[in-house]
C-alpha cells in the first residue's frame, strides 16, 4: 500500500472514531432519601471528579433534614442542583424526576453513598466513546437494591424477559438523554432496554462512603 493510501485509511478510521464524552456534556443524577448524615461528604467527593458536569440531587421527600442540608451545600457548590419531591416516589422514579430536569446530552446516575473517584468517572466516560448506554457492574449490587433481592433478580430476571445486562447492572449507568422519556411511568431500565441504543458494560470497584448505611 502506498503512503498516500495509508494516510487515507488512517484518516478514515479517525473520522469514524467517536470522540470521548466530556464532563460538560454530562449531568449526574442522584436520588437520595434520609441521607443528612453523609450527603455533605457525598457532594464534596462527587464534585471533584465531575468538575464541569451538573450534579442533580433529588431529595425523595426525606424526613431527616436532608433537603435543608442540600440547600446549604448549593451555596458552596455551584454545580449542584437540588430537587425535592413532594411525595416519596422510590429510587427509580426519583431518578427519572431528576432526569426530567436535565438538558445535557448524557446522564450519569449513581447512588448517594458511593465514594466516586476521577478514575471511575474517566473509565465510565471512556466506555461511551462508541456506545449509547454504559451499564456499570459493581460486585454485590444491582438496580434491584439489597443483596438478597439482587441475587434473586439476577437469577430469575432473564426467565421473565429482563435482559441479563440489566439484571447484572447496578444503578450506576451512563446513557444518552434522548433515549428515555423522563415523564413516563415506565421504569428507567425498562426504557433503556427497549431503546435502540448501543450497549456496553463497565466493571467498577466502588467503595461506600464511611458511615453510610450497609447496602
Amino acid at each position: 500500500m502506498s503512503h498516500d493510501k495509508e494516510v487515507e485509511v488512517t484518516t478514515a478510521k479517525c473520522e469514524r472514531t467517536a470522540p470521548a464524552v466530556r464532563l460538560g456534556q454530562v449531568s449526574v443524577v442522584v436520588p437520595t432519601f434520609n441521607s443528612a448524615r453523609w450527603i455533605h461528604r457525598f457532594v464534596a467527593n462527587t464534585a471533584r471528579p465531575t468538575a464541569g458536569a451538573v450534579i442533580v440531587v433529588v431529595d425523595d421527600n426525606s424526613r431527616d433534614g436532608t433537603h435543608d442540608r442540600l440547600r446549604q451545600l448549593e451555596t458552596s457548590h455551584p454545580q449542584l442542583r437540588v430537587i425535592q419531591n413532594e411525595h416519596n416516589l422510590g429510587q427509580l422514579q426519583a431518578t427519572l424526576a431528576g432526569c426530567a430536569t436535565v438538558e445535557t446530552e448524557w446522564i450519569l446516575t449513581i447512588d448517594d453513598d458511593w465514594d466516586l473517584t476521577s478514575e471511575v468517572v474517566n473509565r465510565i466516560l471512556a466506555k461511551a466513546s462508541d456506545s449509547d448506554i454504559v451499564y456499570c457492574q459493581i460486585h454485590g449490587h444491582s438496580v434491584f437494591g439489597v443483596r438478597g433481592l439482587s441475587y434473586l433478580a439476577r437469577r430469575a430476571g432473564p426467565l421473565f424477559g429482563v435482559p441479563r445486562h440489566v439484571c447484572d447492572a447496578s444503578s450506576t449507568r451512563l446513557f444518552r438523554r434522548a433515549l428515555i422519556d423522563a415523564e413516563s411511568a415506565v421504569p428507567l431500565d425498562v426504557q433503556l432496554a427497549a431503546s435502540p441504543g448501543r450497549v456496553t458494560h463497565c466493571a467498577l470497584s466502588l467503595t461506600p462512603l464511611d458511615g453510610t448505611r450497609t447496602r
